[in-house]
């Protein structure tokens, strides 16, 4: 889920955080016991090139399995 918004703060089509924090703060729904998970992602980058740590500088992995 990603809380993105556009220059001018609203929230954009994608921004499936900003609709859900609406529906959870609903009064009937924060009565029930939700079964949900949210996880955050990140992205570690190399100290000195600012480059994702574990990826070839400057290019893409290579696949893990053959795509038919």
């Amino acid at each position: 889920m990603c809380d993105s918004y556009t220059p001018a703060c609203e929230p954009i089509p994608t921004n499936k955080r900003c609709a859900a924090a609406k529906i959870f703060s609903n009064p009937e729904v924060e009565k029930e016991v939700p079964w949900y998970e949210i996880e955050q992602e990140y992205t570690f980058l190399q100290k000195d090139v600012h480059w994702p740590l574990g990826w070839p500088q400057g290019g893409i992995l290579k696949a893990h399995v053959k795509h038919v």
